[in-house]
């Protein structure tokens, strides 16, 4: 049997190029779940804001605005303001005497978070005759 004449196994030289490009391919792959995470965690502060925004709306009838205009307060680290403010319709004309129209309010949850993030929800809602 013949005796192999050429060296076995990779030289340094081929071991560093290798390394290297793998580090290459590992610090792409970490700078994009880095990127993936970051969107994730704005998209759970901004569905956070959404429901606070939702159930500040829901309630503002019933015990948060009362007969301010205005009402303002922190929860789970959300900064939110409620404003309460009279709608005029567009063509209402004037009103004849006697004739009761209802009030229109815009009601509009506005919140903001810690990283400075902000959403608004805005509704319309039938108040009292006048």
């Amino acid at each position: 049997m013949a005796e192999p004449t050429g060296r076995t196994g990779f030289s340094l030289i081929e071991a560093l190029v290798a390394i290297a490009v793998l580090g290459v391919v590992l610090g792409g792959a970490v700078a994009a779940s880095g990127g993936s995470l970051e969107i994730a965690e704005r998209g759970r502060r901004e569905l956070a804001m959404a429901q606070l925004a939702e159930s500040l709306l829901a309630r503002a009838g019933l015990d948060l605005l009362g007969e301010a205009a205005v009402a303002e307060g922190r929860s789970g680290g959300l900064r939110w303001r409620l404003i309460r403010a009279r709608e005029e319709p567009e063509g209402g004309g004037p009103i004849r005497t006697g004739e009761a129209r209802a009030t229109l309010w815009r009601i509009t949850a506005e919140i903001e978070d810690e990283a400075g993030g902000r959403f608004a929800l805005a509704t319309l809602r039938l108040g009292g005759f006048r």
